[in-house]
């Protein structure tokens, strides 16, 4: 049985990248309204339409799945890693803002002995961590 996490998102996250989308369009079609072509204006929007989509699929679709043995990480329809729940040594809160698949800045950071292997932010976090617990209790835990 496979369980899935739907990213958290923060509204400080979701502003900033909505936010910046959102001015840099309007700038555009402020000034292609103003000085542009119908032909301008088309293109613009089938571009800003196309950008709204990969953003929001990202948004919308960044999540976690735990099955028996893997921890499986997509963002929107892709899968950006499968990672064996066997390999996990620690999870521990990080504040760090590096690109990852996570919508939120309360982050989480799972790593194997040697290496980070990927920073997430399941919206569930406590189900989460005791469901990857289930699997591997050997798995250190530093939420502080």
């Amino acid at each position: 049985m496979t369980t899935y996490f739907p990213s958290a998102r923060s509204k400080t996250l979701g502003l900033f990248i909505w936010g910046i989308l959102l001015i840099v369009f309007g700038f555009e079609f402020s000034h292609v309204c103003t000085n542009g072509t119908l032909t301008e204006l088309m293109i613009l929007s089938s571009i800003f339409m196309i950008t709204v989509l990969f953003v929001g699929t990202v948004w919308f679709g960044t999540g976690y799945s735990i099955s028996k043995e893997s921890l499986i990480v997509k963002i929107g329809p892709v899968t950006h890693s499968r990672i064996r729940i066997s390999e996990i040594s620690k999870i521990s809160r990080t504040g760090s803002i590096i690109s990852s698949p996570a919508n939120s800045l309360k982050r989480l950071e799972i790593r194997s002995d040697h290496k980070v292997l990927v920073v997430i932010s399941p919206k569930e976090e406590d189900d989460f961590i005791k469901l990857l617990l289930r699997v591997n209790p050997e798995i250190l835990i530093d939420l502080n």
